[in-house]
């Protein structure tokens, strides 16, 4: 979502009715969660502004960590590997997210897009094949308390359908986009701030006060 005085102005009204207030109490303006709400600002001309910032508000798949409305949640090319092999999942697949979205907006280009050929449509197996070209193999802590093990995986933890994408490097994929205008130093630090989210293993993920101070944020 583009930030634009409409929409500025439609958070510093919290609480309102767009905004219902939490139990949980907080300082303002973070002791309200969103209700559904449609708000449009086409109306305003964000090509005048002198600063242009952009917030992150996307909840089409959201859902309570302690009240799940679903199980199968997030849009697939970001969807988490615990949430495609039926897991339980907690915050950490936002985590997952948030590497995924750094990737894309940087790169133009999806990380796991999930099919085994560009003209192939999206699947489950060639997205888990391609995150075991790229991270290597799952571990057998997320796999043993996977529902839907079976249906990707071996008894000995192997992908059912064999990867056809090689052994993938991020860094030479980080390379050759046309727009990855780093140093080698910021493309080193970038790459460990996005690999440190992508974890397989959701455990390993680090939180988001973590990830805020790591070098690529604060250096930014």
């Amino acid at each position: 979502m583009i930030e634009s005085p409409g929409i500025n102005e439609l958070f510093e009204q919290a609480p309102s009715k767009v905004f219902v207030s939490s139990d949980v109490t907080l300082p303002p303006p973070d002791d309200f969660y969103i209700g559904s709400h449609e708000f449009c600002a086409g109306d305003e001309d964000i090509t005048e502004s002198s600063e242009l910032s952009v917030r992150l508000a996307d909840f089409g798949t959201s859902s309570w960590f302690d009240n799940h409305l679903t199980e199968w949640i997030q849009p697939a090319m970001l969807r988490a590997p615990e949430v495609t092999l039926g897991a339980d999942w907690d915050h950490k697949v936002d985590i997952w997210n948030l590497g995924l979205v750094v990737w894309e907006l940087t790169q133009g280009a999806v990380l796991f897009d999930g099919s085994w050929t560009p003209q192939d449509p999206y699947t489950g197996e060639a997205q888990l094949a391609q995150m075991t070209s790229l991270l290597g193999a799952f571990p057998k802590s997320l796999l043993s308390r996977s529902r839907e093990c079976d249906r990707y995986f071996t008894s000995d933890g192997n992908l059912l359908k064999p990867s056809t994408f090689g052994s993938l490097c991020l860094n030479d994929m980080c390379k050759n986009r046309l727009n990855c205008d780093m140093s080698d130093s910021d493309r080193a630090d970038f790459l460990d701030f996005i690999m440190a989210m992508i974890r397989l293993d959701p455990a390993e993920r680090p939180d988001a006060k973590t990830l805020l101070g790591h070098k690529w944020i604060q250096e930014a």
